[in-house]
């Protein structure tokens, strides 16, 4: 009786550690599922602002690293490390939220001509609606279309199929191909600015064969302050480099102040700042996350991007 009450024991434990076994298998599989399937909505999610670069090189990160790069790819774009909020990520999915309930027909608001124009571009400061087609005073369609007029430019959707899926037919920019660049500058802000502050970086070594960062800054688009006998423009500059496996390699923030004589005639169209590294970065590839923000202006730039030290 003993020995078969001990093995009827040995078989309970031993189901119960199988189901142990197999339940904890499970668990593990399921959060791998549910990485893949969150990562894979990031970037759905992120299609009108993610860069080229900033995609391929997420793709090919480890998996256990992409939630890290998720987390610096709104850091970046935070115009307010200081506060609890990321006005960028909120303003971006608030914007998808009402392009769904605007816009939302044939296929999700958000995915539509007027919901990528309405999260890049903003809402338009007003709106002419044509259900019925042309009129007498503008016979641009027979279809319904819809006129958004924004400060400086306006875009026309026409409802071709009349399914309610207006898609971008005109637009005083230019052809569509200019509504594409309008598109790409607003990545970097959530809206579009004629003069969008513009800068480039890139990694050198100096006569001393010391790694430095290298910033160019177009003096065009900068809004200078009277200081004296000069102009000044304060900037806050960041800078995150990580190599293919997502360790840092070297960060830097830090202001600048750009300044030159009011006496001056001419003004450079461009700025450099050299930021010395303090080490040597081995020879490879490695990804930048990159900003510059005025010190006395909410906006910010960012410029994400693949480099190759030689």
């Amino acid at each position: 009786m003993k020995r078969n009450h001990f093995n009827t024991t040995v078989k309970i434990i031993a189901v119960f550690s199988l189901m142990i076994i197999v339940l904890g298998t499970n668990t593990l599989f399921s959060n791998k599922m549910n990485q893949k399937s969150n990562n894979s909505d990031f970037l759905t999610k992120v299609q009108y602002i993610i860069s080229k670069d900033e995609e391929k090189f997420y793709k090919n990160l480890p998996e256990e690293k992409q939630e890290e790069f998720i987390q610096q790819f709104w850091d970046i774009r935070d115009p307010d490390p200081d506060t609890p909020e990321n006005e960028f990520k909120e303003e971006y999915f608030n914007r998808i939220d009402d392009a769904n309930k605007q816009f939302t027909a044939a296929r999700e608001g958000w995915l539509t001509d007027r919901g990528k124009a309405y999260i890049l571009l903003g809402p338009p400061n007003y709106v002419e609606n044509y259900p019925m087609g042309g009129n007498p005073i503008n016979n641009f369609s027979r279809n319904p279309y819809s006129v958004w007029h924004y400060i400086d430019f306006y875009l026309i959707f026409v409802d071709n199929r009349n399914d309610g899926d207006y898609q971008i037919q005109y637009t005083d920019l230019g052809n569509i191909a200019d509504v594409q660049e309008a598109f790409q500058k607003a990545k970097m802000g959530l809206k579009y600015l004629d003069k969008k502050l513009g800068y480039n970086f890139e990694l050198k070594r100096n006569k001393q064969k010391s790694n430095i960062l290298v910033f160019s800054i177009e003096t065009e688009s900068i809004t200078f302050a009277s200081d004296g006998d000069n102009m000044v423009a304060e900037f806050q500059i960041q800078f995150k480099l990580k190599n293919k496996s997502f360790d840092d390699i070297w960060s830097y923030s830090n202001s600048h102040s750009i300044h030159f004589a009011k006496s001056d005639i001419h003004v450079p169209k461009k700025i450099t700042l050299e930021i010395p590294l303090g080490k040597e970065i081995p020879k490879g590839s490695y990804f930048c996350f990159t900003s510059l923000k005025r010190s006395d202006e909410k906006e910010k730039m960012f410029l994400n991007k693949m480099i190759k030290v030689k």
